[in-house]
């Protein structure tokens, strides 16, 4: 049965979105290539994001991140919208990152 390993962004400046998601989101990063600027990220619980130097297409993926807290994990950022809480029991609020990926911050009520 395969693993998911990763989910790889491309971004316009590696080293802008390497530090938003390690200071807002607390990511750590696990290894980055000088020579390309490929950076590997992991949460707290082993997931792990690639963000690779490229043309980023915000429009093709959304990302989700379990919090804590909604109103917490959005505190000083600039979130779409107010947060809602869905019909399957959690409440989300999305913020974008530098290249405007669309990341889902939610807790489940």
């Amino acid at each position: 049965m395969p693993t998911l390993f990763m989910v790889e962004l491309a971004v316009a400046d590696a080293a802008a979105s390497r530090r938003w998601y390690e200071v807002t989101l607390g990511m750590k990063v696990v290894t980055v290539d000088a020579s390309t600027g490929f950076a590997l990220l992991q949460d707290e619980r082993g997931g792990r994001l690639a963000l690779k130097p490229g043309t980023p297409n915000p429009g093709g993926v959304t990302l989700h991140f379990e919090v804590a807290d909604v109103a917490a994990a959005i505190r000083g950022l600039r979130p779409d919208g107010p947060a809602v809480v869905s019909p399957e029991g959690y409440r989300e609020a999305f913020v974008r990152d530098p290249d405007g990926y669309r990341v889902g911050l939610f807790a489940w009520t």
